[in-house]
């Protein structure tokens, strides 16, 4: 089944390389570098599922963004992050419907989509929008 991809990376290589691996799967995508620009293509397009990378630089982190395109647009939500430790997984395990580590393969990137429920089975579970956000500064 072909899904409507929506990839947020704020480095343009990472984000490219993932749309190339999921467009090679048959989905179609569109990449972006921030949350501003996630938020304006959600509203533009419907989109089935986010690939949302947790550090977006200065703005909207990558868990924030997610909990709000979830609920405002639906979307399911893979989280990606090559930061993933501690509390910080933790956040993004109970925000999004999977966690990807950074580096991953495409087999890995397939797996992660095999796992998502359909958009219609979208939890009530999730943390409301205002929830307090997680910010995290990469130095």
């Amino acid at each position: 089944m072909s899904l409507r991809v929506l990839v947020i990376d704020d480095e343009r290589s990472v984000g490219l390389t993932l749309r190339d691996m999921l467009e090679t799967l048959g989905h179609t995508v569109v990449a972006v570098q921030n949350a501003t620009d996630a938020l304006v293509k959600a509203r533009s397009k419907n989109f089935d599922v986010a690939f949302v990378d947790v550090n977006l630089g200065p703005g909207i982190d990558g868990i924030s963004l997610t909990r709000e395109l979830r609920h405002r647009f639906g979307l399911r939500a893979v989280i990606v992050s090559g930061y993933l430790q501690g509390q910080l997984a933790d956040f993004a395990a109970n925000v999004a419907d999977v966690v990807l580590a950074k580096p991953f393969l495409s087999s890995q990137v397939e797996a992660a989509l095999a796992k998502i429920p359909a958009r219609r089975e979208l939890s009530a579970a999730i943390p409301p929008a205002d929830a307090p956000a997680y910010r995290r500064v990469v130095r």
